[in-house]
């Protein structure tokens, strides 16, 4: 049985609440998510990807990387760094991959397609 949300009012509020929730509990807790070894925003990535297909796959990712700006904002970090250094380089390029392969390959990206070669 694979979950659908149907009302996409629902779909992006409920991204935006989650993403909200973890970055308060980071800043009230001081967990610095971003530093650990096991990114937990890949899990957050990858429950929407696999969740809603590709567009929750992009939107996801923009939201994960809005947080992890902000987060750079606050620590005081410059925020030219943010495209130019190879460890947030690195970041991005895993966090965009791993939403479009997730995105590309949730059963609800797969039924679309198959759905628009068996109906043409």
């Amino acid at each position: 049985m694979i979950y659908t949300q149907h009302r996409t009012s629902i779909k992006w509020i409920e991204m935006i609440v989650t993403i909200l929730l973890i970055g308060i509990l980071d800043y009230t807790f001081s967990l610095s998510l971003s530093e650990w070894a096991i990114d937990p925003l890949i899990f957050y990535i990858l429950l929407f990807s696999l969740r809603y297909g590709l567009l929750g796959a992009f939107v996801s990712f923009t939201l994960t990387s809005l947080y992890h700006f902000s987060f750079l904002l606050m620590e005081g970090t410059d925020l030219l760094l943010f495209l130019y250094d190879t460890n947030e380089l690195a970041w991005i390029l895993l966090h965009f991959f791993v939403a479009l392969s997730a995105g590309v390959f949730s059963p609800i990206s797969v039924r679309k397609r198959w759905s628009m070669r068996t109906n043409s």
